[in-house]
Parts: structure tokens; sequence; C-alpha cells
């Protein structure tokens, strides 16, 4: 058995999601408000936690072009053409 640990929150969301929220209780394809918030939120999740990903990835990879810069401005040009 999988324990579910639900936190209530209060946000504003745009007028266009409340009337999708509406239509998906009206479709019955939601019991209710907060399932229909849930659904909406879970179907994107998966984008959302790739975006992060990349976010990440793209810091790392600014971190190491400011490192590799930083050495490069640091070193002597005469190291540099020996290696």
């Amino acid at each position: 058995m999988v324990l579910k640990i639900m936190k209530e929150i209060t946000i504003k969301v745009d007028k266009k999601i409340i009337e999708i929220v509406n239509e998906m209780i009206k479709l019955k394809i939601a019991k209710n408000r907060e399932q229909a918030y849930n659904m909406i939120i879970k179907a994107g999740i998966d984008k959302i936690i790739e975006l992060i990903k990349r976010k990440e990835k793209e810091k790392i990879m600014n971190l190491l072009l400011t490192e590799l810069t930083m050495d490069i401005l640091s070193t002597p040009r005469e190291e540099w053409l020996k290696r």
C-alpha cells in the first residue's frame, strides 16, 4: 500500500486554466477541482523535469566555460603555444 502525502496550497491561476478545470469536471474527466488540477500538474511534470535537467546541464556548461576562459586568460600566451 502506497501512502500519499498531500499538502494543501493556494495559488492564483490563469482564467483559461479555470475554464479547462470546469470543462474537465463537466465532461467527467475529473471528479472535482482538486483532481482536475492534479491531473493538469501530473500531465506536465515530465516536461518540467526535463526542463530542470536541461537548465542544470546548461549551468554546468556555463561554469566549465567560465573556468576554461579564466584559465586561458590567466595563462601566458607562450605557455599555451607550447601545449
